[in-house]
């Protein structure tokens, strides 16, 4: 996974209070965005990344052909909230970083041995839960961003995952 942008603070998005899964500002029009505004990704780009991409879930992992790709690309940018468009490549290196937060989360919930809530990540309280927190963060950095909070794109990726049983 690469280094998350700055103000993503590991989740993959800028984090709003306003934005939540359920409840979003509306759309720019294409004519309102600036062609030189750099992309922002926002809770809301993720989770439409993530329905988007679920009528094309295969069982090879995750790996999406280069015409649903631009497919997606398209989509996104039809449904922009602050910031400019995404470009193919950007939006192709997002899905990759979001996967791998993704998997970390996945780590988190099921193969751990902690315990994790939908808002509270591994919830670190005490001085114990400190230490075996600080030795999984060593061989699992991605899930450093979920001491203390959830990740609210969880349940739409846990769709996309051929490992995961559907219906």
């Amino acid at each position: 996974m690469t280094k998350p942008q700055a103000g993503h603070n590991g989740l993959g998005y800028r984090n709003i209070d306003t934005i939540t899964p359920d409840v979003h500002p509306p759309y720019l029009q294409r004519q309102e965005i600036r062609g030189s505004a750099k992309a922002q990704w926002v809770l809301t780009d993720i989770i439409n990344m993530a329905l988007f991409l679920e009528p094309h879930v295969s069982g090879d992992g995750n790996k999406y052909k280069t015409p649903v790709l631009k497919s997606l690309t398209e989509h996104l940018n039809d449904r922009v909230i602050l910031g400019g468009f995404k470009k193919f490549n950007g939006v192709k290196q997002k899905l990759a970083d979001i996967l791998a937060i993704y998997r970390g989360v996945s780590y988190l919930k099921t193969r751990s041995g902690g315990s994790w809530d939908d808002d509270f990540g591994v919830n670190v309280i005490t001085q114990t839960e400190a230490e075996v927190w600080d030795t999984l963060v060593l061989s699992h950095p991605e899930c450093t961003p979920f001491r203390n909070r959830g990740w609210p794109p969880y349940p739409f990726f846990e769709r996309l995952d051929p490992a995961k049983p559907k219906g």
